[in-house]
């Protein structure tokens, strides 16, 4: 297919962004993980595709070692297979990603979203955009390391945790005191309270230029 040519004949491709293509198929997934660019790939954008798990599992271990921005903005999955999409797996010290978009991919299960938001991969990013996503206390409790006292994550520069609403207060003011850095955070429809806004106050004033708190019942 068309997929399996780019993959064969553009071999210096760093930047890939194949957005809501009907030719995105489980085979030129397969194609893209095989493909002589897969050690270059630094930004890959599949949002608003439906791909196979197996497809994505190859494209994962591919990619983790070179892949820096991956972006799966509502992407679905066509099967019930489970997908685990481990961006530090065993052997790689510091994963190479930087930015990770899983906004509204409420197919994946807890199970899942914990291993690709395990504290290796979350401790390494810069933007974390996981809005609409089904995350829950436990999954941002691990991703977040909330569990050992005085951790930090002074690379993370955005947060988005907009719509999941079954993250509690508590658990949202935690990882949000954690980020120092953050020049971006966006909370709509959250838990967050007044609470929320004097830890924003107290642990992220000195970066910050985006706060979006909107719709948030009880601010």
């Amino acid at each position: 297919g068309i997929v399996a040519m780019l993959c064969r004949n553009c071999s210096n491709v760093a930047v890939l962004d194949i957005q809501n293509c009907r030719l995105l198929t489980g085979l030129a997934v397969t194609a893209i993980a095989r493909g002589e660019f897969r050690h270059r790939l630094r930004s890959l954008n599949l949002s608003y595709n439906v791909l196979t798990a197996r497809s994505l599992a190859l494209l994962n271990e591919a990619c983790v070692l070179s892949l820096e921005e991956l972006l799966m903005k509502s992407v679905g999955l066509d099967c019930d297979d489970a997908v685990y999409l481990d961006f530090a797996p065993p052997g790689v010290s510091v994963p190479a990603l930087r930015c990770l978009d899983i906004v509204a991919m409420r197919s994946f299960s807890e199970a899942e979203l914990m291993v690709m938001l395990k504290p290796e991969v979350v401790s390494g990013l810069r933007e974390l955009r996981a809005s609409d996503t089904n995350v829950t206390d436990d999954i941002l409790s691990a991703a977040f390391s909330l569990a050992r006292s005085g951790s930090s994550l002074p690379g993370l520069e955005v947060l988005e945790l907009s719509w999941n609403e079954d993250v509690s207060t508590e658990v949202l003011n935690q990882c949000v005191a954690r980020c120092p850095n953050l020049s971006s955070l966006v909370l709509r429809s959250t838990t967050g309270d007044s609470s929320t806004v004097t830890v924003v106050a107290a642990h992220c004033w000195q970066h910050l230029t985006r706060l979006d708190v909107s719709s948030c019942p009880d601010i």
